[in-house]
């Protein structure tokens, strides 16, 4: 199973449970690689992010970062999480309606 597939069908099944699954996108400028421990309805497991890399998680509802050493933010729906000069930050996207 390729990564887009393995995706999708993570988001079919977080859906199925009766959330709504959307990506975050999670950025780890820093020099260093970062333990995370994210935490959601339905997720509650530590990641390594390693440096300069960018990174989807699969979120329902809303989900808690939790960045060893640098600090706590939460994320919905299509927010940008950015680790950068040694701290954390939350970024909301704006939600464009037709």
């Amino acid at each position: 199973m390729t990564m887009l597939e393995t995706m999708v069908a993570m988001v079919m099944a977080t859906t199925a449970l009766g959330g709504v699954a959307n990506a975050v996108e999670f950025r780890n400028y820093d020099g260093q690689n970062h333990k995370v421990k994210i935490t959601s309805p339905t997720l509650d497991k530590e990641y390594e992010f390693r440096a300069m890399t960018r990174s989807l998680v699969i979120c329902v509802d809303k989900c808690k970062f939790v960045v060893a050493g640098v600090g706590t933010v939460t994320a919905t729906r299509d927010d940008i999480i950015t680790i950068e000069n040694g701290k954390v930050t939350a970024t909301k996207v704006p939600v464009v309606r037709k």
